[in-house]
């Protein structure tokens, strides 16, 4: 896996094969189809894997958690535990979200379904999270996605956007969750005057 996924990384989809990866891995091709029959098969586990595997951790803890967490600590530990697996496989990470336009519709419909297969515990999960903690709970798949989205953009971007920023992953987890918590309350802080809304967005005509 950590050998598909370093070549998949350097050379793309298309231009990897499963004679470099098996030569990378130090097997013999034979030994790799026998574990995966194709090319799609293993890039699809190496995209998959990582962010299954932190679905399957953090969803087994909450489950089997019985002394309740105050929000800030459930935020914190949900951003960190989604944070340092994404920055373990980064190459995966970057390959799901720009490897698009290499892959054939069969294996793009394939990996987005077995993620999103995954995510939907974490999803029932943080529902209930956001709804028992008393934060709204209208569209909370979108809250759900935008969280995800914050967390896994900004491991994937952070090499090449803004260089520079703080590379104290503990100041960036604590910053990430708090831009979190605020937001979960959709709605601005206290004393903070309501910006009236457009006019089309309130019905009326213009």
């Amino acid at each position: 896996m950590e050998a598909a996924e370093a070549t998949f990384g350097e050379q793309g989809y298309r231009g990897a094969t499963m004679g470099a990866i098996a030569d990378r891995a130090g097997v013999t091709r034979s030994v790799l189809t026998r574990h995966f029959p194709t090319k799609g098969e293993l890039f699809r586990e190496v995209i998959t894997q990582p962010l299954l595997q932190f679905v399957q951790e953090w969803t087994a803890r909450w489950t089997e958690r019985s002394t309740p967490t105050d929000s800030a600590e459930a935020v914190y530990e949900f951003v960190s535990d989604l944070y340092r697996n994404s920055r373990e496989h980064t190459g995966a990470l970057r390959m799901l979200m720009f490897a698009g336009e290499e892959l054939d519709e069969e294996l793009t419909t394939r990996v987005w379904s077995t993620l999103n297969e995954g995510l939907s515990a974490v999803m029932r999960i943080a529902v209930s999270q956001i709804g028992g903690r008393g934060f709204p709970t209208e569209h909370a798949d979108i809250t759900v996605r935008a969280v995800l989205s914050m967390v896994l953009g900004y491991v994937t971007l952070d090499s090449a956007l803004l260089p520079g920023c703080s590379d104290d992953h503990e100041v960036v987890l604590h910053h990430l969750a708090a831009l979190i918590l605020h937001g979960l309350r959709l709605e601005p802080p206290a004393g903070e005057i309501n910006a009236e809304r457009p006019a089309t967005e309130r019905g009326n005509p213009r």
